[in-house]
């Protein structure tokens, strides 16, 4: 096999890992988003409750320092 054919496959292989690897990316992100979108739609005063009790602890945190 010569030398340039190697370095066409190779090279082949590469974006074909990539593509592999932004694919499974994408999903992950599709994946994460329709989590945050459900949280969003179906749980307002539990995420209100949530950030009201981040900023309580915020709050103490800036007192004892």
């Amino acid at each position: 096999m010569k030398i340039s054919a190697k370095i066409i496959n190779s090279n082949l292989i590469t974006v074909f890992i990539a593509f592999a690897v932004d694919d499974f990316c994408l999903f992950l992100i599709k994946t994460i988003n329709d989590q945050v979108c459900e949280i969003n739609k179906y749980r307002p005063q539990k995420l209100i409750k949530s950030s009201r009790y981040i900023e309580s602890f915020g709050n103490r945190i800036a007192l004892l320092l």
